[in-house]
């Protein structure tokens, strides 16, 4: 072969080469691209989300219609459900709390002068190291529940435990307010049945792809 033809071949086999890629570039770019991709395998709607060049309009709509599903305004409920939820953990949270006061209760009542004059100099507020050093200064053969109460209510008279005041009465406007919350969620139950619920769920399923197709 010639130098002129091997040069002519060469041309138009670069040049063949170079029609292929483009003739089916589409097939090699989507299988690059996310066909085994970890982030489009593990979560495919929010891969689509982030890279829509990639994709239909139809898997656009499907992805962003599955998104705008997942909103709260768009559940049945909204965040009733979450709300709900704190509630529960703030149960178990005061449960909590109320078992390691009890302990410390404990640790308190049976205390000596010196433990309890080691928690005066620990404690943040003046008004309990008050307290603690009060405790401390009980005869020793006087430290009964009798004396203890004695200590409380002289100190509660002279307004040193101020807050020992507050407290039955904002819990008290709390556990009301508990109370109507309940009443008022049993009766929102008790007023709409599953098959509403059922109704509400389609009707927001159809707005939300109202919203989407606008959106898009």
């Amino acid at each position: 072969m010639s130098r002129l033809s091997m040069a002519c071949w060469l041309r138009a086999l670069v040049g063949t080469h170079a029609l292929l890629l483009q003739a089916a570039p589409s097939r090699c770019q989507v299988h690059m691209t996310y066909q085994d991709s970890p982030e489009f395998l593990n979560n495919p709607q929010r891969y689509i989300l982030d890279h829509p060049e990639q994709f239909s309009a139809e898997l656009q709509l499907m992805a962003t219609y599955q998104a705008t599903l997942t909103s709260d305004d768009y559940s049945i409920w909204r965040d009733l459900p979450a709300a709900l939820e704190h509630c529960a953990g703030m149960s178990s949270g005061l449960q909590q709390k109320s078992m390691r006061a009890d302990e410390l209760a404990k640790i308190i009542l049976a205390a000596d002068p010196a433990t309890l004059m080691n928690l005066a100099q620990d404690v943040t507020f003046e008004e309990k190291r008050h307290f603690f050093n009060a405790l401390a200064s009980l005869p020793v053969n006087d430290r009964g529940m009798a004396a203890i109460d004695g200590v409380v209510e002289q100190m509660v008279g002279a307004g040193e435990l101020p807050l020992l005041g507050q407290f039955d009465g904002e819990l008290e406007d709390v556990i009301l307010k508990v109370g109507m919350a309940n009443q008022a969620l049993m009766a929102l139950d008790q007023k709409y049945s599953t098959l509403f619920l059922a109704v509400r769920k389609v009707a927001l399923q159809a707005r939300a792809y109202t919203v989407t197709t606008q959106q898009l």
